[in-house]
């Protein structure tokens, strides 16, 4: 048996498991950034592009509500991109159990060493 760091190579060197790494690696970015964004907002309103005359209360309102769509819509990406993670993650790890006829924790350490290399 290859000795773990030459496994990790052999592997991040694969042109079969290319495309899924770099979409694994996307995503967990994408996860990442969309985190972060849905942490930051703190209930207070960001967005103040009311139009024309309004009084506070139509104001508020209005920044209310696009901030909520904006934090939706963030929520959103970030359950989208766990599933994508989740899902791609599956495949390559049932790839390379396959393939490599490693044990289940060997091919979860392999999976995660290859894509901090791709992230």
């Amino acid at each position: 048996m290859k000795p773990f760091d030459e496994l990790v190579e052999e592997v991040y060197s694969n042109v079969s498991f290319r495309g899924e790494f770099t979409a694994l690696a996307r995503l967990r970015a994408t996860l990442d950034r969309n985190t972060q964004l849905v942490s930051a907002h703190d209930g207070e309103p960001t967005d103040s592009t009311a139009p024309g005359f309004m009084d506070y209360y139509e104001i508020r309102e209005a920044v209310v509500r696009a901030t909520t769509l904006k934090m939706l819509t963030e929520l959103q990406t970030v359950k989208t991109c766990k599933r994508g993670i989740s899902l791609l993650f599956s495949s390559i790890y049932r790839g390379l159990l396959a393939q490599y006829h490693l044990d289940a924790e060997e091919t979860r350490r392999l999976v995660m060493a290859v894509a901090a290399r791709y992230a």
